[in-house]
């Protein structure tokens, strides 16, 4: 987790006569260190521990300079990608398909769905895959902010995203190993998605002291919506599934799939409004 520059009035003096590189920093607390150092800042909320190479920003610098257009595309592609076999599928259903009746799987069906499910079996494992690349890419801006939780993101990120795809190659019809994938890609999304939200608001008394957090406004909206439809979602396929044998609410799977779609498109434009800050 990188220092807010808030907290850091810096100077470094370079010294090469002896091969090494020293840094003097006079921070708000009158602390002084060499870079290499463990050290540790007395703050309002406790102390701040940091290991070596610490590396400072005299500017916001957390998401460095990137092409927001294409990275923003790239995941509208994706998306639209979901949508379109979607439709395509539930167009080829052989009966009328309800979005408060049919869960999501029922698409992917054989038994169902003989020719529909073959278009969203194929669209959802490339749509899991491509998943992979822009958690990647979002692990790479997490990381100057929290390196552990980062880590964790990209791990059960990537997890998430070949349970998604996973779904596709093991259908409905196929009975309990299509629930164990199914659940990975939505616990996981959730835990995911979670993880997004406290790196950003680690650094809540950053925003705060810049007077930008209200830039934080539309990502507590977005974490609300999420945790109550993974939660309702989530609870709904357990508890039926795994101890009442009854079918999930068809209705409370679309929406959770709706707010993980959310989730996912909402990050290029977050995360470059965070930046103009």
């Amino acid at each position: 987790m990188l220092l807010p520059k808030t907290m850091i009035k810096s100077k470094v003096i370079m010294n090469t006569r002896n091969g090494n590189e020293k840094g003097d920093l006079d921070t708000e607390f009158g602390r002084t260190r060499k870079f290499g150092e463990d050290f540790k800042l007395k703050t309002d909320k406790g102390f701040i521990s940091k290991q070596k190479d610490f590396k400072y920003f005299q500017n916001f610098n957390y998401f460095q300079s990137f092409n927001f257009r294409f990275i923003r595309s790239y995941i509208w592609i994706v998306f639209s990608g979901l949508v379109l076999v979607s439709i395509l599928a539930q167009i080829l259903y052989p009966t009328d398909y309800f979005f408060w009746k049919n869960t999501i799987s029922d698409q992917g069906s054989p038994g169902l769905n003989p020719i529909g499910s073959i278009y969203w079996r194929i669209g959802v494992i490339l749509n899991g895959i491509a998943h992979i690349p822009y958690i990647i890419y979002l692990t790479g801006k997490f990381k100057t902010i929290h390196p552990k939780k980062a880590k964790q993101f990209l791990f059960v990120g990537i997890l998430s995203a070949l349970g998604f795809s996973f779904v596709g190659i093991f259908p409905l019809d196929l009975g309990a190993i299509h629930y164990i994938f199914a659940l990975i890609a939505f616990l996981g999304y959730y835990y995911t998605a979670n993880l997004s939200f406290q790196i950003i608001e680690s650094q809540k008394l950053f925003f705060h002291r810049n007077g930008n957090e209200k830039k934080l406004f539309p990502m507590y909206v977005l974490k609300m919506y999420f945790q109550i439809s993974g939660i309702l979602c989530l609870g709904s396929f357990i508890l039926n599934k795994f101890f009442f044998d009854k079918e999930i609410s068809a209705i409370l799977e679309w929406n959770y799939l709706l707010a993980i779609c959310i989730w996912l498109l909402f990050w290029p434009r977050f995360l470059h409004n965070l930046r103009k800050g």
